[in-house]
């Protein structure tokens, strides 16, 4: 598993912290784990 842990998500961390989880192609669970409160799928 791996886990990417940010304070919190701005648009222009966004790419940052999910950009580097998406080229691992193995099949291991992604995650980013941050204080954001979100509802749904809104930012």
């Amino acid at each position: 598993m791996y886990i990417q842990v940010a304070l919190s998500l701005q648009m222009k961390t966004i790419e940052r912290e999910f950009g580097n989880l998406m080229q691992i192609t193995d099949h291991y669970p992604k995650m980013v784990v941050t204080l954001d409160v979100f509802k749904g799928a809104e930012l």
